[in-house]
């Protein structure tokens, strides 16, 4: 492919991307800022029913409280990209335009299967990657110390990478102390259980299923035959003036962000149970 040929593709890819996320982009995907209104982790707790989880996701969607550090669009560079935190600094890492698609598709899915019910932290809220070995191997010349931010550029750009969500993360799935005892008596409920860890592929494709961890408590998945688990994905949160656009169910349009950063705890924060 020329120069000519190759700028004129990612011009492309950056435009269906700013179309396909909806909104106004300029004024929804500007760069976090210090007074900004933030989702924290004690604003969630362990244990949350489905009734609980949909009236906290109204809550946070509707309380103008975004993620730190999220995503946003470049105006000068004419394309959104992620402020990746190293050495006290964040430095902005470009988002192809496939990976948002990808992201989009894989939300669209999940809420259409019943993969998910509410996109926050207690719910489908993070994530991880999956990367094939040679992939794993070519990634690793990187220098990540140092250049942290041409990794995940590099990452957020390759379709053989998979995504991995750990939905239902903070939801009672199972009974007894630590969530170690049966399932919980509920059909659905159950569903949510077998269907947690939602793998999608990262070539806009409808490649979106639940893979079963076989010998886990949890079912949390961290294998896959084949592929390297890389654990620090990014985290979605949905809010009303939420940079980009996805529709879920019947027709419901929704906004949300995404980011690198894990929320920051808060005075009333909830220690994890490290699913």
């Amino acid at each position: 492919m020329g120069k000519i040929s190759f700028l004129i593709t990612v011009l492309l890819g950056q435009l269906l991307a700013f179309k396909a996320f909806g909104g106004d982009v300029l004024s929804r995907c500007k760069q976090f800022q210090p007074n900004d209104k933030q989702v924290y982790s004690g604003d969630f707790r362990w244990g949350f029913s489905l009734d609980e989880l949909l009236s906290k996701a109204s809550e946070i969607y509707n309380s103008g409280k975004r993620l730190k550090d999220r995503a946003y669009f470049d105006g000068a560079k004419k394309q959104f990209v992620m402020p990746i935190n190293y050495f006290g600094k964040a430095v902005p890492a470009a988002l192809h335009p496939r990976f948002l698609q990808s992201v989009k598709k894989h939300i669209e899915i999940a809420f259409k299967n019943n993969y998910a019910d509410a996109l926050i932290f207690p719910d489908m809220g993070h994530s991880h990657f999956f990367i094939p070995k040679d992939v794993y191997a070519e990634l690793n010349k990187i220098d990540y110390v140092n250049n942290r931010h041409v990794f995940y550029e590099e990452l957020f750009k390759s379709p053989e990478v998979k995504t991995l969500y750990h939905t239902a993360e903070q939801m009672v799935l199972r009974e007894g102390e630590r969530s170690k005892g049966k399932l919980v008596d509920n059909d659905y409920t159950r569903w949510r259980y077998y269907t947690r860890n939602v793998v999608g592929k990262n070539d806009g494709s409808d490649d979106v299923k639940p893979v079963f961890a076989q010998n886990e408590n949890y079912n949390t998945l961290h294998e896959l035959p084949g592929y390297e688990y890389f654990g620090a994905g990014f985290n979605l949160s949905a809010s009303k003036e939420g940079c980009f656009e996805v529709t879920i169910g019947e027709n419901q349009t929704i906004f949300f962000d995404l980011s690198m950063e894990d929320l920051n705890p808060s005075t009333t924060y909830a220690p994890e149970l490290n699913l």
